[in-house]
């Protein structure tokens, strides 16, 4: 009998080390680890249950190199052209747009993009992420001088309202704008500048719930707040220099004037405008995300729409200075642009809808870290952009630094204008993301 049963022990003994021998890959009680039975770069990801681990904690940093919407602005700002009645007006012959033709275009900025996130649980059900952008201020300038004889005509082009026609504010121009053969070298001479800058930052907190989860790959909900901010500015400054013996007589209509009288010769007359613009997003949002991998290569797309309030803000300031020899001879806070009503800061919500789509391709360099590059696309409705808030309809009359200022019988122009607008922005993003 015991000889019997030795046999038998024997026999499942030698049968089962001949099945461990022949062993083809599938599950066993205690499973050969995938790294070792295929090895090489390709083995992670391989096996089933190589990937059962539960990452919990992540954390990632981005470079970002993006580009947003076009600053819109409310026609042409600068120009140029001969020396005639109405000088360098829109649409006259030989009339030259210098700026203005075309939106601000801000290039490129340089950010980073900013996340940590960690489930609640070990089976990656429930988590939190936060995530935080910040995006540098990006300057464009355009600037324009003349010679000292006044060459070439600068002018800030503006439609009259009291003619009902397009007209201009002479800057610079050469002896023969003066219309008189005095024996002097009469000229208007000086510059104009462009400034605008933009910004833009946000942040966003959201909770993460598994919609589904394989060996290759998972489906994520996302729900949470978000908050988006964008600041911008418009300025436009000009300075002209009266170099004459003596006045015209009579003075032209486009001559530089302060407070209804022309500058006097030697003088500088110099006229700001600026427009500052704040919009800030406060709402929620919902989003999935979606994750695929294939060995230790992983790509991951991401939507989100929100859904809350904008609140805008929109700040104009002008400014009129007259500096003689001596100094300072009286200053104004009101621009071409900006004057009477056009002055001063408003500031209203809008109901505002953010969308985000977004794609990640990434390779594991080592257990747990990744790197990546992809790109982002946000839209955001509603917002207050810095050139849409300028009005071009002007009565001289109200313009300190036109000749014909003083009683005022025509239309109370330039009116505040509250325009909004949608913007986008977007681009390339390059990072590492280290779960743990």
């Amino acid at each position: 009998m015991q000889s019997k049963l030795l046999a038998v022990v024997l026999f499942v003994l030698t049968t089962t080390s001949a099945a461990r021998a022949q062993y083809d890959g599938g599950d066993l009680e205690y499973p050969v680890p995938t790294t070792f039975r295929y090895g090489g770069f390709w083995a992670r990801d391989l096996g089933g249950r190589d990937r059962e681990r539960v990452e919990r904690c992540w954390a990632r940093v981005e470079y970002l190199l993006w580009w947003e919407k076009d600053g819109p602005v409310p026609g042409p700002l600068v120009t140029t052209g001969p020396v005639a009645p109405t000088t360098a007006a829109v649409g006259n012959p030989g009339t030259t747009v210098l700026f203005g033709d075309d939106g601000l275009d801000y290039m490129a900025h340089t950010g980073g993009l900013f996340t940590v996130g960690c489930w609640f649980d070990a089976n990656a059900t429930v988590g939190l992420e936060i995530s935080g952008l910040l995006v540098e201020t990006h300057t464009i300038h355009s600037g324009l001088d003349s010679d000292l004889a006044g060459n070439p005509v600068i002018a800030r082009p503006f439609f009259n309202v009291l003619t009902g026609a397009e007209d201009a504010q002479i800057l610079t121009a050469p002896n023969a704008f003066f219309g008189t053969n005095d024996g002097f070298s009469d000229s208007l001479f000086g510059g104009i500048d462009v400034f605008s800058d933009s910004r833009f930052w946000g942040g966003e907190a959201n909770l993460l719930a598994d919609l589904g989860r394989g060996e290759r790959g998972r489906l994520e909900l996302i729900g949470g707040f978000r908050y988006f901010g964008l600041d911008e500015s418009l300025r436009i400054s000009q300075s002209t220099t009266v170099i004459s013996a003596v006045l015209p007589n009579p003075v032209p209509a486009q001559f530089p004037g302060f407070l209804g009288d022309p500058v006097p010769p030697i003088n500088i007359q110099s006229v700001l405008d600026r427009v500052d613009t704040r919009n800030e997003f406060y709402g929620g949002q919902l989003g999935l995300r979606g994750m695929l991998r294939a060995g230790r290569f992983s790509t991951e797309a991401t939507g989100k729409l929100g859904l809350g309030a904008t609140c805008q803000e929109v700040q104009l300031r002008g400014e009129t200075e007259l500096t003689g020899p001596a100094g300072r001879i009286g200053i104004v806070p009101e621009g071409l642009y900006v004057v009477g009503a056009n002055n001063g800061t408003a500031s209203r919500t809008r109901l505002s809808v953010i969308s985000e789509v977004g794609l990640r391709c990434g390779v594991e360099l080592t257990e747990g870290l990744t790197v990546h590059v992809g790109g982002m696309l946000l839209f955001w409705s509603d917002i207050a952009r810095p050139g849409e808030q300028f009005n071009r309809n002007l009565n001289p009359q109200l313009v300190p630094s036109n000749v014909a200022f003083g009683t005022v019988t025509g239309p109370a122009e330039p009116a505040r204008r509250f325009e909004s607008s949608n913007f986008w922005a977007g681009g390339m993003n390059l990072g590492v993301t280290l779960r743990y």
